[in-house]
């Protein structure tokens, strides 16, 4: 009788385990067929969030004349930005010249991150030429800062 109780508790114990290992399977496949977790976009609505009025108010007018320049730039004969490297250059050295040494800089802490995730993602992270559908995109993403 002690060999039948013992079968018994063992054949329990592989049935436990077996379905435990099943479960954790079918867990881990599951991870694996999922599509990958995107990280939300950051909302132009929300990147002037915690800044000053008069502030914002500076900060909107420069992506305004930002946007301004690039469809501008795209209807010369030569165009002065033919990349988005480019473009993202001359927004960053643009940037430092309008707000260095102003007390802006470093006011808002976040407010750099946030603006570069999103230039970033609406103008691309590559070296590409710059097309008129880029062109129009940045000017779209600069005006919709908010």
């Amino acid at each position: 009788m002690g060999w039948v109780r013992f079968a018994v508790v063992v054949a329990g114990l592989l049935v436990c385990a077996g379905s435990t290992l099943v479960g954790v399977v079918q867990a881990v496949l599951s991870q694996v067929n999922k599509p990958p977790v995107v990280e939300p976009a950051v909302e132009p609505a929300v990147i002037l969030k915690g800044v000053g009025v008069a502030d914002a108010k500076s900060l909107r007018d420069f992506y305004a004349a930002m946007a301004d320049v690039v469809v501008r730039d795209g209807k010369a004969a030569e165009p002065v930005c033919k990349t988005t490297l480019e473009l993202r250059n001359r927004h960053k050295h643009a940037l430092q010249l309008a707000f260095a040494g102003t007390y802006i800089v470093g006011a808002y802490p976040g407010l750099g991150d946030r603006l570069d995730a999103y230039l970033l993602e609406a103008i691309g992270g590559s070296d590409a030429p710059l097309t008129p559908e880029l062109r129009e995109s940045a000017a779209k993403a600069f005006l919709a800062i908010k």
